[in-house]
């Protein structure tokens, strides 16, 4: 078997690899673009489990390979930091605690990470369509008090957006 911890970026990722029977370890670097997402194929088959913290890129990213590993696991943020390890933050680092957290679990048997549901495609366009609307209507009243401010006109918030208003 083989763990990999990817701390996913922008428009990289580090991979930290561990197996079952090596006590070899590696770390490789992906940008994420074809060529190197190819490069990244070749490291990984049906015997390798994946554990990427969630991010706002961690859905796609997943859907890349994830039919070409036996599991993938997208972990909450904040209940891997509840369960932080001491010591230096960096990249590799903290892709190296994900591959040894990952195979502790794998090898035990016991759930230690509660994975992140992914929700269907439609679910996360909706999702993004009403936080773009949550934006645009706070960003037009601010706009509209901001306006309003700067040429001396006095009112009262509930006045304008209220229910009277």
């Amino acid at each position: 078997m083989k763990y990999v911890g990817i701390d996913l970026h922008t428009n990289r990722f580090i991979c930290f690899y561990l197996s079952d029977n090596s006590k070899e370890k590696q770390t490789e670097t992906f940008n994420l673009d074809a060529k190197e997402l190819r490069s990244f194929y070749s490291t990984i088959n049906k015997d390798t489990y994946i554990l990427v913290e969630a991010t706002i890129n961690t859905f796609s990213f997943n859907t890349l390979f994830k039919n070409l590993v036996k599991e993938v696991i997208i972990a909450n943020t904040y209940q891997l930091k509840s369960v932080g390890v001491p010591g230096k933050k960096t990249d590799k680092a903290d892709a190296y605690k994900l591959a040894e957290k990952l195979k502790a679990e794998v090898i035990s048997g016991v759930q230690q990470i509660v994975p992140v549901t992914i929700p269907p495609k439609e679910i996360r366009d909706l999702r993004a369509l009403f936080a773009t609307y949550r934006a645009l209507i706070g960003q037009s009243k601010n706009r509209i008090h901001s306006l309003l401010k700067e040429n001396l006109y006095p009112f009262t918030k509930e006045y304008i957006f209220g229910k009277k208003g």
